[in-house]
């Protein structure tokens, strides 16, 4: 049964995910991810914030494209499916042993998930409660 998960996005990864250029999400896996899985990625970050009070929709002329502060329906969103969940014992491996070409993986670049992790995470390897899904957006 496909379900449809609701999350935030930082708004840095808004536009490579929008564009395809992140085919991936690295997402604590609290909600058991399945294949065909549908996510709502709503745009989120210190100038683009979605919040439950009042809507300023006052454009911010910043480094961001978006509202200051809106509420949740306002924000814009992303819906993607979900073509595969891969865990750690699966990646982790490839990820330390800077494993150059791996087809396992399809269209996900691990140099890509390493930035991620480090940057995110301050590790080389997934944390154990965490996925890594391959991602595709879905016509509006």
């Amino acid at each position: 049964m496909m379900t449809v998960h609701k999350k935030k996005l930082d708004f840095q990864f808004h536009k490579p995910v929008q564009t395809g250029k992140k085919p991936f999400e690295v997402r604590i896996n609290d909600c058991d991810y399945q294949v065909d899985d549908i996510i709502e990625l709503k745009a989120y970050g210190k100038c683009c914030n979605y919040c439950d009070g009042k809507s300023y929709k006052r454009y911010y002329s910043g480094n961001c494209s978006g509202w200051m502060n809106c509420y949740e329906s306002e924000a814009e969103t992303i819906r993607v499916k979900i073509l595969r969940v891969i865990y750690p014992k699966q990646i982790n491996y490839d990820l330390t042993h800077w494993v150059i070409l791996s087809s396992s993986f399809g269209k996900i670049n691990l140099g890509d998930v390493r930035k991620v992790l480090k940057e995110y995470f301050n590790r080389k390897t997934l944390p154990k409660d965490y996925v890594v899904l391959e991602i595709q957006v879905m016509d509006k």
